[in-house]
């Protein structure tokens, strides 16, 4: 108390000078030395208020489970340790003079007013927590490891802002509330976003992220994306994504894709894609594609796509070669392709009204196959058919069957048939017929052995 005592006089007379109740119940007013202040007594945390401006050349250790409320202006100068329990502060003049450290280690530094803003360092000696109490805190410092990997929890509904180069290793934990990462800032560590919490980054993270919440990536992310919420990416992700939430790339996704969940690409993804949830593709897409799902895609498919689900293709280009090995690849709008492009027992290749297929390989095909009026199919490698072929649009290839084609409307190209073809309306083009099976024109079933 004597710190908060008003001088009289000489102090070989008076002493310390008259005690100031007042003040004397707001506690200390200096800090002469370094201060341990525990808020535990007998196994039961309490909270304690420092209202006086605390001057000085010590500092402050909060230990124990309660709470210690700083509320003065004050300017001690031997930094600030939160060891335990809870630290509260309004702004930052309340830890002491500026420049000064502030030091995490297993305990919390509670923001209780929108606005706070702090340039001081932070150290983390292991596990520290940040709680944003409302509105934001600005903390414009670095945060930077201790003797040990430090670990940085934000909790509280409000939103903290880190925008300097932080080089703690232990990992970013964001449980509640939000933690965001301005153009300047960066983080070397890992970050894990709660069901109940969002991560904006507008920074650099040189580590992994996942996310169970909402993410919000306009910046980099040099390691790769675990997605079990709700991710917008609109910058770069260095690594490779896994999602089973809803992911929305309208940004670069470097490495590849793993989707169970629902993910819509209109930006570039620079790998392969594995996907057996729903994905919506008018982007691009560098590697191959495994679908078991449903694949909409009106984008660029560059390394080709295995098939055992449902694809819808609209427009652009599916390059590299195709695998449909069961389900259904629908082409409804002008489609391109590189191919070759096989078409298993089982499988479905068909093109709706209005839709164009352009392919420059060869199809092969032993499932169905089928061209609807106003359609056009165009295997410039040629078409060989063990299964069904059903054209009553456009079918222009040079084409080999030894199944089952039932043909009308434009053909243009040589056909050479061993199986059974079926003229099912008028056939225009046709420029060559090599004919050893069963040719049926318009009901009447003829077996030609010899046509050229």
């Amino acid at each position: 108390m004597f710190t908060t005592a008003t001088p009289i006089g000489p102090a070989n007379i008076y002493g310390w000078g008259l005690l100031n109740l007042g003040k004397a119940i707001d506690g200390p007013g200096q800090f002469t030395s370094t201060w341990t202040v525990n808020t535990t007594y007998n196994g039961q945390a309490y909270y304690g208020r420092f209202a006086n401006d605390i001057s000085g050349p010590g500092g402050l250790i909060k230990v124990g489970l309660g709470t210690l409320e700083l509320a003065g202006t004050n300017t001690y100068a031997g930094g600030t340790a939160v060891y335990g329990g809870t630290l509260a502060v309004s702004r930052d003049a309340n830890l002491g003079a500026a420049g000064t450290g502030l030091t995490l280690g297993g305990g919390t530094l509670e923001v209780l007013a929108d606005g706070f803003a702090t340039a001081r360092p932070i150290t983390l000696a292991g596990p520290g927590t940040l709680q944003i109490d409302l509105g934001t805190a600005t903390l414009a410092g670095p945060i930077a490891d201790g003797s040990q990997p430090g670990v940085l929890v934000k909790t509280g509904p409000g939103t903290a802002v880190l925008s300097a180069a932080n080089t703690f290793t232990g990992g970013a934990l964001v449980g509640t509330g939000t933690l965001a990462l301005t153009a300047t800032g960066s983080l070397t560590a890992p970050v894990l976003v709660g069901s109940a919490a969002s991560f904006l980054n507008a920074g650099l993270v040189s580590g992994n992220v996942g996310n169970f919440g909402v993410l919000a990536n306009s910046g980099t992310i040099t390691g790769g994306l675990a997605n079990a919420g709700l991710a917008l990416n609109t910058g770069t992700v260095g690594g490779g994504a896994t999602n089973s939430g809803s992911l929305v790339n309208a940004g670069t996704v470097a490495g590849g894709l793993t989707n169970t969940g629902t993910a819509l690409n209109t930006g570039a993804i620079g790998g392969g894609v594995i996907s057996s949830g729903i994905l919506s593709n008018s982007g691009a897409i560098g590697g191959g594609v495994a679908n078991t799902g449903l694949l909409a895609t009106s984008g660029t498919i560059s390394g080709g796509l295995t098939n055992a689900g449902t694809v819808l293709a609209s427009a652009g280009r599916i390059d590299g070669a195709i695998a449909n090995n069961a389900g259904l690849l629908a082409v409804a709008g002008s489609v391109a392709g590189t191919g070759p492009f096989a078409n298993a027992a089982g499988a479905t290749l068909a093109v709706t009204t209005g839709g164009s297929y352009s392919l420059a390989g060869p199809l092969a095909n032993a499932g169905l196959v089928a061209v609807a009026q106003s359609a056009s199919l165009t295997a410039s490698g040629g078409l060989s058919n063990a299964g069904l072929v059903a054209s009553d649009g456009t079918l222009t290839a040079d084409l080999t069957n030894t199944g089952v084609a039932r043909l009308s409307g434009q053909f243009n190209g040589t056909l050479t048939n061993a199986g059974l073809v079926q003229i099912t309306g008028p056939l225009a083009g046709l420029t060559g017929l090599t004919n050893t099976g069963a040719l049926d024109l318009g009901g009447t079933a003829l077996t030609l052995t010899d046509l050229a």
